[in-house]
């Protein structure tokens, strides 16, 4: 019983190799090495080379290529940098120069120019009217009037009569200037 056994598992082995493809079967076959000869394992191991060679070649271009688009990628952004920043450097010197000319319009000046802000030409023109206004005032004092300013004390000019007239003019600064005057021995009396 066991021959026939043997023989059923035998012949079942069989015809599973032979349903089965061509690619699954077990390698039986020898090395290419082994049966192409020496003269085949020379043009074999050339073309294994020369293959090698030409991947090798093929990655140092694209390496070589990218490196181009890399250094075009970087002039052009450079470029966009350099125009960015000519651009600014414009808008700044022209925003000067209108800050120069409204402040030459107006008389204002160098010490003042910090004071007009403004971004446009209409702004930076009403900034400079009313800078110029207030430096016109500041450079033109308003004093006020004294009454004994250019009278001479010699003269016997009457304190008293000059606080009077102080007060019924309503310059009551005055008059409380020449009673503190008075009192500290500094007027005729």
């Amino acid at each position: 019983m066991s021959d026939t056994t043997d023989q059923n598992t035998t012949s079942e082995d069989t015809e599973q190799e032979n349903t089965q493809p061509a690619e699954q079967k077990p390698a039986e076959t020898k090395p290419a090495s082994e049966t192409l000869g020496d003269a085949g394992k020379k043009a074999l191991d050339a073309e294994r080379k020369a293959r090698r060679d030409l991947e090798k070649e093929l990655k140092e271009l694209r390496d070589f290529k990218q490196a181009q688009e890399d250094a075009k990628k970087s002039d052009l952004e450079k470029a966009a940098e350099a125009a960015e920043k000519a651009s600014k450097e414009r808008d700044s010197l022209r925003a000067e120069l209108l800050k120069l000319r409204a402040a030459a319009e107006h008389s204002i000046p160098a010490d003042y120019h910090h004071l007009l802000t403004a971004t446009d030409e209409e702004g930076l023109k009403a900034q400079a009217a009313t800078v110029a206004e207030l430096v016109q005032a500041k450079q033109t004092p308003e004093f006020a009037s004294n009454p004994g300013q250019g009278v001479s004390r010699s003269t016997g000019s009457d304190t008293g009569a000059q606080i009077a007239a102080a007060e019924s003019n309503g310059d009551f600064k005055t008059s409380v200037a020449l009673k503190v005057g008075q009192y500290f021995g500094q007027t005729n009396k």
